[in-house]
């Protein structure tokens, strides 16, 4: 735990008020792409995917 709290963690951030925009953003049945972060495909191999049966490209 020690490791956790005194290297691994190197910010925290209050998401909250972004929290609001994007969940009043779907209400309005809106996508609100421009208020999220930027996704990116976790790498993993082929044969790993396979086991967990995880889905590649887009959906």
């Amino acid at each position: 735990m020690g490791r956790y709290v005194d290297e691994w963690t190197v910010a925290i951030t209050d998401v909250t008020d972004r929290a609001r925009e994007v969940h009043a953003a779907v209400r309005r049945r809106e996508t609100p792409d421009e208020l999220l972060p930027a996704e990116r495909p976790y790498p993993l191999r082929d044969d790993l995917a396979e086991i967990i049966e995880a889905s590649v490209g887009s959906l």
